[in-house]
């Protein structure tokens, strides 16, 4: 592929993962088949984009060892790559740039399908199915723990424990108090998710809007200029649980995520069905939850070592 080819592979992908066009697991395999495709008909420039397309079918179809639903995927990675430039620059602009939520990406969609094809006459095969995914999200309700947009751009319910009830009642009065020094003194705004502060102006001093756990100083936003109080940095966190390992003496190498692993295999452990804990991990499959099952089983084992058995005298 020439270096033009490249880029164009690159902004694909990242568009395709901005507006989730494709499933995170898919993507790799999408890109595999654009690989494919631009180091052969694709990149003849003596073919039209509809006869490349066409030639690259017809030649995985009569090798005979690639099955139909992968004809198929390859088409669809082809399809998206040749969309019209003038609407995959503006749908980019809206995923990549504005940052706007999938619903409104779509109504975009829609008035630029309604236009095409109503309007200019236009062939509007390629856009049918170019609509924004975004995950599942949870209602507001008063009595769950949901934690909102987390990975994969999913909502979802956790356990909150009962102990730390009051040190998270204390520690957010602490905040509201630091908000309302912070709003007393002209600031107090954060950054809103998708294009929410072009669509409640003032939504962004808001309480109900405030990090739970904000950074310690204010900075400067380096996209709006605006000077804010941002979130706790991820490393912050990290150096917290380095430093939370030193001192309890446990010699093995862990992060953060190594809570996730043990939350997991605890609640097994304690008889929490595993469709539950798959629930509170977000895993979309129940046998990526099951690893924990085999981690479970080897902290229960009652097996004893032949060797120790020897030294019993049994």
């Amino acid at each position: 592929m020439n270096s033009k080819q490249l880029v164009d592979l690159h902004e694909n992908e990242a568009y395709l993962k901005s507006r989730n066009l494709v499933d995170d697991r898919h993507l790799p395999y999408y890109i595999r088949w654009l690989q494919r495709f631009l180091t052969g008909p694709g990149g003849d420039p003596s073919l039209s984009a509809a006869d490349a397309h066409r030639v690259f079918l017809e030649r995985l179809d009569q090798s005979g060892s690639v099955p139909e639903w992968q004809v198929r995927q390859a088409s669809r990675a082809i399809e998206l790559l040749h969309l019209p430039d003038t609407v995959r620059s503006f749908l980019a602009e809206l995923a990549l740039k504005r940052g706007v939520a999938a619903s409104t990406q779509n109504q975009a969609f829609c008035a630029l399908l309604f236009l095409m094809r109503e309007v200019l006459g236009r062939d509007t095969a390629c856009l049918s199915s170019l609509r924004a995914k975004s995950g599942p999200h949870l209602p507001v309700v008063f009595s769950e723990k949901i934690i909102r947009r987390g990975k994969g751009d999913k909502d979802r319910t956790t356990l909150l424990p009962g102990c730390i009830v009051p040190l998270l009642k204390a520690h957010l009065d602490r905040i509201r108090e630091i908000h309302q020094r912070e709003l007393a003194a002209g600031r107090g705004d954060v950054e809103l998710p998708y294009e929410l502060a072009t669509k409640y102006p003032r939504a962004a001093w808001e309480w109900a809007w405030q990090y739970v756990f904000p950074a310690k100083g204010v900075s400067v936003d380096p996209r709006s200029g605006a000077i804010r109080r941002p979130h706790l940095m991820e490393n912050v966190l990290q150096r917290v649980m380095k430093q939370a390992l030193v001192a309890s003496g446990i010699p093995k190498h862990a992060g953060v995520h190594t809570l996730r692993h043990a939350f997991a295999t605890h609640l097994l452990m304690r008889g929490v069905n595993i469709r539950e804990v798959q629930e509170y991990l977000g895993h979309k499959s129940v046998e990526t939850t099951m690893i924990y099952t085999h981690v479970m089983r080897s902290l229960a084992s009652s097996a004893v070592s032949p060797l120790d058995a020897l030294e019993r005298g049994g």
